[in-house]
């Protein structure tokens, strides 16, 4: 997935900013379907009310990704 100018940039920043190796791999996501959704789901996790989330096995078999493990 191609990312903005603006989330690269902020990645590198906060990367060399803290001595992380550019090889890492790294991921921008929201919660939710929508801005509105994400930033009342934001606040939440902010709040420490949401400190968990989930994924159907499906759709981690439909996008060919790895089921996390502990």
């Amino acid at each position: 997935m191609p990312y903005s100018r603006e989330i690269t940039d902020y990645w590198e920043r906060f990367r060399r900013g803290h001595n992380i190796s550019d090889i890492v791999r790294w991921e921008a996501w929201a919660f939710g379907d929508s801005p509105k959704l994400a930033d009342e789901l934001l606040g939440l996790v902010l709040g420490g009310r949401k400190r968990a989330t989930d994924d159907l096995v499906s759709e981690f078999e439909a996008r060919g990704e790895k089921i996390p493990e502990v």
